[in-house]
């Protein structure tokens, strides 16, 4: 990409944005409130509860070597989106590129509020729930 890009869809325009990350086609994806934009260059597409992400704030995101989209569901970063200390939590959603997939607790997260996600050199992804660290093996959550 060259330059600034901006014209975020119209629906979007409000929202707060938390973080960002790039997969490996290169594209752009963005947190914001209850859901996430992706641009592949030449245009935005929005994701929201419709499309198969939870009905929570997300709170992180995290492109792994395999080309997946993963989303922390957690306490939101700022008071007035919605979430209390006492939030359940939605767990970590993946994307591969064609359906969603959600994680909660029963897939072996310590907890479904998660503060953050990251990938390694090896491809794996890990999960920061509020009581300790996960790791996924490909299957489940383990912690």
């Amino acid at each position: 990409y060259e330059g600034v890009y901006g014209g975020y869809p119209e629906d979007w325009q409000g929202e707060t944005r938390h973080c960002v990350a790039v997969d490996c086609e290169n594209r752009v994806w963005c947190s914001g409130g209850m859901g996430v934009v992706c641009f592949d260059g030449a245009e935005w597409r929005m994701y929201e509860v419709s499309d198969g992400l939870a009905p929570a704030p997300v709170r992180d995101l995290c492109a792994d070597a395999a080309g997946r989209l993963w989303i922390a569901y957690g306490l939101s970063a700022r008071a007035d989106e919605g979430c209390s200390e006492d939030e359940p939590g939605w767990g970590v959603t993946v994307f591969d590129g064609g359906k969603w997939r959600t994680y909660t607790s029963d897939d072996g997260l310590l907890d479904n509020v998660v503060l953050a996600l990251t990938g390694d050199h090896e491809g794996k992804v890990w999960a920061l729930p509020r009581p300790g660290l996960n790791v996924f093996d490909g299957q489940k959550w383990i912690g």
